[in-house]
């Protein structure tokens, strides 16, 4: 199987379909892995280290999409991505189905593209403790809860936040 890791398109994603450490457990199991140059650049990896773990560099998007029988991605594909895929092909990523541009739909119904959502896989079975949840949804939603009071403790600083005895306050 051959599996593709695309430069994100979206301007402020800074995250990458695939680590390098993935990318090396794929090839234990037998996997072609391409990356495209640059494309771990915005969460620190190197090309370098992409072909370290067993990847092929290539230099073009299409040839990404052209290629893989599964495409990893973070954002859900541009309906000019789409169309570089091979008839079947699957790309998986959080597509945000609800919003999805009607383009890019069309787009996935000429190529007969397979669209996997991160956000839709459910867990299932009796060795899930939470089983039933989403657990992308659920690992965002915990990782944002970690980082709230990081951003509301220095805002809430400088509008003037404290706390008395009869409770917090803005002042």
């Amino acid at each position: 199987m051959e599996i593709g890791v695309p430069r994100e398109s979206p301007g402020h994603e800074h995250r990458v379909g695939l680590t390098p450490f993935g990318v090396a457990r794929l090839k234990d199991l037998g996997c072609h892995v391409l990356v495209q140059d640059g494309a771990g650049r915005d969460s620190h990896f190197t090309s370098e280290d992409y072909a370290g773990a067993g990847a092929v560099i290539v230099y073009q998007a299409g040839e990404v999409f052209g290629r893989a029988d599964l495409v990893c991605k973070i954002g859900r594909p541009t309906a000019a991505e789409v169309r570089l895929m091979r008839p079947g092909a699957a790309v998986a990523g959080f597509m945000h189905l609800a919003v999805m541009p009607a383009e890019t739909i069309r787009a996935v119904e000429e190529t007969e593209a397979t669209v996997i959502g991160y956000e839709t896989r459910r867990r299932r079975g009796w060795w899930s403790p939470r089983e039933g949840s989403y657990p992308s949804v659920l690992h965002a939603t915990e990782h944002a809860l970690t980082l709230a009071p990081r951003g509301f403790v220095p805002v809430a600083c400088r509008k003037g936040w404290s706390q008395s005895e009869s409770g917090r306050h803005f002042s």
